[in-house]
């Protein structure tokens, strides 16, 4: 890991010109209605988020269509057992995923993924309607892990976990 964060420091673009760039070229697809397919997409939308946030930048308003395939799948497949990683899924789905853990390699398998999850099951009809179906259903896919984590005693009765999706709240 040390190797990756030296040649991030020598190599790399300050953290302000970086989020200011991602955003901007999100918000520019997004203006467009180009659907932005990301894996677990409320980890790195809501990490870009935050992190315009902090810089000063203007983040993303409601980031839509995002086609989280993560969230799909749990949707579509809920009692299917075991993990629910990139690499797993994409083995399920029989999606190649070579280098995995490389950003491009990560992003083309989550395409493809998000490819064979419409191929296998009945999508709603626009972009619009699956984006909000996303929404309820990663509300829904928290409150379920909320309630299994109280039962086996991972969080407290009066806590729960955040199924805000396509950026959580600030915590």
């Amino acid at each position: 890991m040390a190797s990756h964060t030296a040649h991030a420091r020598a190599h790399g673009r300050p953290v302000l010109e970086v989020v200011a760039d991602v955003t901007g070229a999100l918000r520019s697809l997004l203006s467009q209605g180009v659907p932005v397919v990301a894996y677990n997409a409320s980890y790195d939308f809501s990490l870009l988020a935050h992190e315009a946030m902090r810089h000063g930048v203007e983040p993303l308003s409601a980031p839509s269509p995002i086609i989280d395939p993560l969230v799909i799948d749990k949707a579509y497949d809920r009692y299917r057992p075991g993990k629910r990683t990139l690499e797993v899924v994409a083995a399920h789905y029989a999606v190649p995923l070579e280098g995995a853990h490389d950003a491009s390699a990560d992003a083309v398998a989550a395409g493809r993924v998000a490819q064979a999850l419409a191929r296998r099951f009945r999508m709603p009809e626009t972009l619009e309607a699956l984006h909000t179906q996303q929404i309820g259903w990663a509300r829904s896919q928290a409150a379920s892990l909320t309630e299994y984590f109280i039962s086996i005693g991972r969080i407290e009765p009066e806590e729960s976990l955040d199924g805000t999706w396509p950026v959580r709240r600030a915590q």
